[in-house]
């Protein structure tokens, strides 16, 4: 099997994990547009863009890209938005008060929101934005209609809801994407490494089953490539690793579980 086989075998397990899941997803956009003017003795003006379409960014193990129109059938559906920064605490403004409005256009998902002037949440970012210490937005949404590639390096998203979602000023640095609900891009592995891996592989299986393993760092190559153990014992034709949860607890008698409890807590004091 060669490695560019091991790694769309990744990829395509990890692209499972994220149809399956249909959890709240998170981008970040570095927000150059955003700005905070007032109007009115009481209120605050907020105008910026917590999303852009047909821009691809890096997500690590693909490149995606948002599609001119995702926006517009959630949009049509009055969703109840919240504007929050760093996508917690109370809300600074939000879609079903009146408060905030959110339209799509060419650019991406523009936000316009009236600011409380005299919330204390507002009176400590104020000069943070003016400052451009805080210079990006981010939102919340769940995907509806997505593709990949054959070879899964590329997704583009035509559909998505965001409702009881949220957009969020963020103050982490300008990353073009992130996402809550995907790992951090791996560090390379050498290719000496996976190519050792594969013989350790190969010779395990011409092995009988009872007799098939392999050196913790082959565990270590082929595990991150495949994504997990139980892809690993596939390969080995191997009965797949027990989850945690669900393996028999060990029984211990009245005595013995006695003791363990004062061991561990006279190891706390």
């Amino acid at each position: 099997m060669a490695a560019s086989t091991l790694d769309l075998d990744r990829r395509k397990q990890q692209a499972a994990v994220l149809k399956e899941s249909r959890g709240f997803e998170h981008r970040q956009f570095a927000a150059s547009e955003m700005s905070l003017r007032a109007q009115g003795d009481d209120v605050l003006q907020l105008h910026g863009y917590a999303s852009v379409v047909n821009t691809p960014y890096d997500m690590g193990f693909y490149e995606e890209v948002i599609k001119g129109g995702s926006f517009r059938r959630t949009l049509s559906e009055d969703p109840d938005v919240q504007l929050l920064i760093n996508h917690s605490g109370l809300p600074l403004a939000r879609s079903k008060s009146g408060t905030m409005s959110l339209t799509e256009d060419v650019r991406g998902l523009r936000v316009e929101a009236s600011l409380n002037a005299g919330d204390p949440d507002v009176l400590a970012l104020a000069p943070k934005l003016e400052r451009r210490d805080v210079d990006a937005m981010s939102f919340a949404f769940v995907v509806r209609e997505d593709s990949w590639s054959e070879d899964y390096t590329r997704r583009e998203i035509s559909d998505l809801s965001l409702h009881r979602g949220d957009v969020s000023i963020v103050s982490q640095p300008a990353n073009p994407a992130t996402s809550a609900t995907l790992r951090e891009r791996e560090p390379a592995i050498p290719g000496d490494r996976i190519a050792s891996a594969l013989r350790e592989w190969r010779a395990a299986t011409l092995l009988p089953v009872e007799r098939r393993s392999l050196s913790h760092d082959a565990q270590h190559v082929l595990g991150s490539l495949l994504g997990g153990r139980s892809a690993l014992a596939e390969l080995l034709r191997l009965p797949a690793p027990t989850p945690p949860s669900t393996r028999p607890k060990r029984a211990y008698s009245p005595a013995a579980r006695a003791r363990i409890d004062h061991l561990l807590t006279t190891r706390r004091a």
